[in-house]
């Protein structure tokens, strides 16, 4: 190169301290587990975190200059997103499932739909539509049709009720019979019996849909895996097969899990927020006591 050509001077790298540990807001010795009654949206709490990996990302920008003893050269620029292995407690189990997750503005992960199959002679199977973001289904109801016969006292007269009413069918774990299913959660099809052939069903389940990572890569799934909080409970394979020792069940501990979970660039949680789907739901009971007549409500 001539005094007055074109060089290039060496690039300047810009790198940030790394962090080598999972940033935690608050830390509570003997945190109270929540009892889910219905429907509720609350927040997880971490229970168990590790594999926390440093994620490089590398961007150059030119430096400008027009040459000459100065040259040109660029400016390379280093930041960092992280993901771990985290398991979060969320309320006290068992759990009939996870609804719905949000994140901080609001956006609904995990998506609720109910499609519609008519079981054909011999029975058969069905693929419901978002099998490849497929979560968990809250289970499948069959169209019965009903004609009562009323004549309440006081009423004008006798008059017949007729309609269409859903019958909770039952999950089986293989070869369903009258009024039962099974399903293969890895591809999403539900199965049914040739004695329910004719029959409507309907099957309500949850998908995830994709939410953009914070380090600019492509949209990926939210993939959890949901612990009902069994007693007793298995351990989260990811660690039984990547920490053993460490792998506890936590019997009676509904949680969710994440072997590669995105931190951002903050390093911390992401503040999202769990809709379960308790199994301690509150109903209404008659009763009757004396000649008189009221109602208690109890938990099933």
């Amino acid at each position: 190169m001539s005094l007055f050509g074109n060089s290039s001077r060496p690039p300047v790298a810009t790198q940030p301290n790394i962090l080598q540990n999972i940033r935690v807001q608050t830390s509570n010795y003997g945190q109270v587990i929540p009892i889910v009654y219905g429907q509720n949206r609350i927040p997880g709490f971490l229970i168990w975190y590790g594999d926390f990996t440093p994620i490089a990302n590398t961007s150059k920008q030119s430096a400008g200059g027009k040459g000459g003893i100065f040259g040109s050269g660029s400016n390379k620029t280093t930041s960092y997103t992280y993901q771990a292995a985290v398991e979060i407690g969320l309320c006290e189990g068992p759990i009939v499932q996870l609804c719905n997750v949000w994140d901080t503005k609001g956006n609904l992960l995990l998506v609720s739909a109910t499609e519609s199959y008519t079981i054909p002679g011999g029975g058969g199977s069905y693929q419901v539509t978002n099998h490849v973001n497929y979560f968990q289904h809250y289970g499948v109801a069959r169209l019965d049709a009903y004609s009562v016969g009323a004549n309440d006292y006081g009423s004008d007269g006798p008059v017949t009720l007729s309609g269409t009413q859903k019958t909770p069918m039952s999950q089986v774990g293989s070869s369903p019979g009258a009024g039962q299913f099974s399903v293969n959660t890895s591809t999403a099809t539900f199965t049914f019996s040739g004695a329910d052939a004719g029959k409507q069903v309907q099957i309500t389940y949850v998908y995830s849909i994709p939410n953009s990572n914070s380090n600019g890569q492509p949209l990926q799934q939210l993939a959890l895996t949901l612990l009902l909080g069994s007693r007793p409970q298995s351990p989260w394979s990811y660690l039984t097969s990547n920490h053993p020792g460490q792998d506890l069940g936590y019997n009676g501990l509904a949680l969710v899990a994440n072997s590669a979970m995105d931190l951002g660039s903050s390093g911390s949680l992401p503040n999202y927020s769990y809709e379960i789907l308790g199994t301690a739901t509150f109903r209404w009971r008659h009763y009757r006591r004396g000649t008189g007549r009221g109602r208690q409500r109890s938990a099933d």
